[in-house]
């Protein structure tokens, strides 16, 4: 992150490829006095060059972006040793990836779905170095370890096989991706996968896979 004197506003990069929404982030921004929105692009290109051209403190990024998804910028700037703040903006059905992005270099991740008065809160945290999580990811957290608590008991119960496939939903992989890195079909993880839900009590594979994030390194 760029230099910036105590009293100067933090600037804010806004890459939003939806026009209507990109315009109600800015317009939040502009009602703030300590923010100001830099610049404003749709897409990952454009967004990779107004980083160099304007030396954004923060990186507002969307997701989901025409062309080039906001994880391919997310990748690019990571590595970068002056890079931006990045605060990542998606969509609530994708809060099972929010630990994966922070890992990916994230520092922070919001649903679109939030109170458009989190998002100073968030942009003012990851800029001063923080880390911030939607408050609806904060309560998922919560219930999942509620869950976890629950079930904990019941992991005991799994085959080896089975707890090999939590480890890989854990990972990140696909069912596809999973069969072939245990040499079984796909169909063979399927029909495991369909044991895990029943033994777990869950009612569906996403379940599973929000289970197994929760429990990584827990079921090895």
């Amino acid at each position: 992150m760029n230099a910036n004197p105590q009293d100067a506003p933090i600037r804010v990069l806004v890459v939003e490829d939806h026009d209507i929404v990109r315009k109600g982030l800015v317009a939040v921004l502009a009602g703030e006095a300590d923010l100001r929105c830099c610049g404003e692009v749709a897409s990952a290109d454009e967004a990779l060059r107004a980083v160099d051209a304007l030396a954004p403190d923060v990186v507002l990024l969307d997701l989901q972006l025409g062309g080039a998804s906001g994880r391919d910028v997310l990748r690019a700037l990571a590595g970068r040793p002056d890079r931006p703040r990045i605060l990542v903006l998606s969509m609530a059905d994708e809060q099972v990836y929010a630990r994966a992005l922070l890992r990916e270099g994230a520092d922070g991740y919001l649903m679109k779905s939030a109170p458009t008065t989190e998002i100073p809160l968030a942009v003012r945290r990851v800029a001063a170095g923080g880390n911030y999580l939607s408050a609806q990811i904060v309560q998922h957290s919560l219930e999942q370890a509620s869950r976890g608590r629950a079930h904990a008991g019941v992991l005991e119960g799994l085959t080896d096989r089975e707890l090999e496939i939590l480890d890989r939903l854990a990972r990140g992989l696909t069912l596809r991706a999973s069969a072939r890195e245990l040499a079984i079909s796909e169909k063979t993880v399927d029909s495991h996968l369909r044991n895990i839900r029943e033994k777990l009590g869950l009612s569906s594979s996403r379940h599973v896979r929000e289970f197994a994030l929760a429990h990584r390194g827990g079921s090895g």
